[in-house]
C-alpha cells in the first residue's frame, strides 16, 4: 500500500518509489493530481523514472484499463518528450482506446523525435521506425473513413 497520504503530497512530492506505490495502488487519479501539482510548482522534479513509468503503464493496458494506461503513458510522455518509446507506448494506449486521432498524433510525435533520440540503440529506433510507420498507415486508413 502506499504510505503517501494526499496530505503529505499537498506538503512535498513523493520520492519515485511513493509515486511507483501509488500507481501500484490502483490510484492513477491521485497519480495524475500529484504530477500535476509538482510539475508546475517543480518543473525539474522527476517523480518517476522512465522505464519503470513505461512498464507500469503496459501492466496496467494488459490488464485491459485502457484510460488508466493513457493516462500513465501520457504522463511519461509529456515528462520524457524526447524519448520516442514514451511516444510510441502512448500510440499503442490511444489505439486500444480506439482512439486513432491521438494515436495519429502521437505517431507523427515518434517520427518527429526518433532521429535525435540518443538514449536508444539503433536496433531499437528501427523498431520504432518500422512500428511508426506500421500505425501510420493503419491510422491513416482509419483516418480517411472518417468524414467529420
Amino acid at each position: 500500500t502506499a504510505t503517501l497520504t494526499m496530505m503529505d503530497a499537498g506538503q512535498r512530492p513523493p520520492t519515485q518509489d511513493e509515486f511507483m506505490a501509488i500507481l501500484q495502488d490502483g490510484h492513477v487519479d491521485t497519480a495524475v493530481t500529484i504530477y500535476e501539482k509538482f510539475g508546475t510548482e517543480e518543473p525539474d522534479l522527476v517523480l518517476f523514472p522512465e522505464a519503470r513509468m513505461n512498464m507500469m503503464g503496459y501492466r496496467y493496458l494488459q490488464r485491459g484499463m485502457v484510460p488508466e494506461a493513457i493516462s500513465i503513458m501520457k504522463m511519461n510522455a509529456e515528462a520524457h518528450p524526447r524519448s520516442a518509446n514514451c511516444w510510441d507506448s502512448l500510440t499503442e494506449a490511444y489505439i486500444a482506446g480506439g482512439d486513432n486521432e491521438h494515436a495519429l498524433e502521437c505517431v507523427d510525435m515518434v517520427l518527429q523525435i526518433l532521429p535525435e533520440d540518443t538514449n536508444i540503440t539503433e536496433e531499437f529506433k528501427q523498431t520504432l521506425q518500422v512500428n511508426a510507420e506500421r500505425y501510420k498507415a493503419m491510422l491513416g486508413g482509419a483516418e480517411d473513413d472518417n468524414t467529420e
